[in-house]
Formats: structure tokens, C-alpha cells, sequence
């Protein structure tokens, strides 16, 4: 027996991207949601699925559940539902802003499911990068001597958002192991000063605003 659940909407929230929205409503494939037609506008505004900004409105296409009946057999029956997953990428600077090249990582993660342990190296510009699931909103990266707290899907647009790409850059800026103080949409001294250093290493003009040409190197340095 199949039953339709109605489409309904879902109001952005921060962390958010599609994975784990996809996961939260049940869908195991997150392209269903994002390349659905009513979705026609969110995808021209957020090219990048896992790059939404709070208040974005995602249309939940209508949903096909399947009810199966089952006989008294005493059977014991598995069914195995892929999971959506997002990836963590960052990069890890040493005291001396030098990359963490080729050094052993883990992230820990602490899930409804239990603790769980995700190793790997960083690669030779420091950059570590793991796919994990997409209902972990945090994690903690050990790296060398350095344990870093992460907020995982809290990359929010460079463009189109209503903060004009202070928070995005601000996020990017922490992950290529720069210093931009809290991640809070405001251009104060911390993220003059971050974004100043980092114009100063790409051979930008030193402005300490975010001129499109940083943004665009935000975009591509960072890789998203």
C-alpha cells in the first residue's frame, strides 16, 4: 500500500542545507527536494545546496510512503534507508599561519546514534576535509595539539543575504585560519583586521571591506 504525504514547506534555519533538511523530513535523496520545480527560484538564488541563508523558504515536493503489511511469522525484517550526508572542509594554520600539512585529524561527533570517530590527514595546505552525516550540527576537530570546536552547516551565502555576505565571509575567513571574532554578520574590528590580513596574503587591495574582488576570492580560495 502507498501513501501520499502532501508537499509542505520548510523556513531555512541556521545550519540548515538541503542534506539535512532532506534527512530531517525523510527524503534519502536531497536532489528530490532541491531540484523540484516549485524549488525553481531557491535554486537560482542558492546555486550551492549546501549554502542557504535563515528565512530561505524550501518547498518539500509530495512524498511517497510505503505501508507494508506484515504476517505473523515471526520473522525479523532489516531494511537498510540511505542517509544524507555534507561534508566538513577547513583549514588549520599553525601559531605561525604556516598549514598544518599532512598531519593525522579526528572529528568527534556526539549523535542521537552514539559518539562516533571520523580520521583521516590533512592534505598540503592544511585543508581537512571529511563527508559525515547530515543531522551532525557540531563536531570537535583535533588536529596536532589543537582542538577546535566546529559548527558544521553554518556556511551562509556571500551573496543574496540579508547581511551582505558578512556572516559568509566571516565563516570562510575562520576555515582558511583566519581570525574574524564571532560569527555575527557585523563588520567590526576583528573581521576588518581578518579580512585585512587575508586581502594582504592574496595580493589584494588592503581595504579591509568586503570589495567584490574578496568575495570572489573568498569563494574560490575556500572552494564554495
Amino acid at each position: 500500500m502507498v501513501l501520499a504525504v502532501p508537499p509542505t514547506a520548510h523556513i531555512v534555519r541556521p545550519g540548515d542545507c538541503i542534506a539535512s533538511i532532506a534527512r530531517q523530513y525523510g527524503f534519502s535523496d536531497p536532489s528530490l527536494i532541491y531540484n523540484d520545480p516549485a524549488n525553481q527560484d531557491l535554486r537560482r538564488l542558492r546555486p550551492n545546496p549546501n549554502q542557504l541563508y535563515p528565512g530561505d523558504v524550501v518547498h518539500l515536493p509530495e512524498k511517497e510512503v510505503l505501508l507494508e503489511a506484515r504476517l505473523r511469522t515471526g520473522q525479523k525484517h532489516v531494511v537498510v534507508v540511505p542517509t544524507a550526508r555534507r561534508k566538513v572542509r577547513v583549514r588549520v594554520l599553525d601559531a605561525a599561519g604556516k598549514p598544518r600539512a599532512n598531519q593525522a585529524f579526528t572529528i568527534e561527533v556526539d549523535s542521537k546514534s552514539g559518539n562516533r570517530k571520523y580520521e583521516g590527514t590533512s592534505d598540503g595546505d592544511g585543508v581537512v576535509e571529511k563527508t559525515i552525516s547530515a543531522s551532525i550540527m557540531s563536531a570537535t576537530l583535533k588536529i596536532g595539539e589543537v582542538t577546535l570546536a566546529l559548527q558544521i552547516g553554518h556556511l551562509n551565502p556571500l551573496s543574496e543575504a540579508g547581511d551582505d555576505g558578512v556572516s559568509g565571509a566571516q565563516a570562510r575567513l575562520r576555515n582558511l585560519g583566519y581570525r574574524p571574532g564571532l560569527i555575527d554578520g557585523q563588520l567590526g574590528p576583528k573581521t576588518t583586521a581578518a579580512l585585512r590580513q587575508y586581502q594582504q596574503d592574496m595580493e589584494l587591495e588592503v581595504t579591509g571591506d568586503l570589495t567584490d574582488e574578496t568575495l570572489a576570492s573568498l569563494a574560490d580560495d575556500h572552494g564554495c
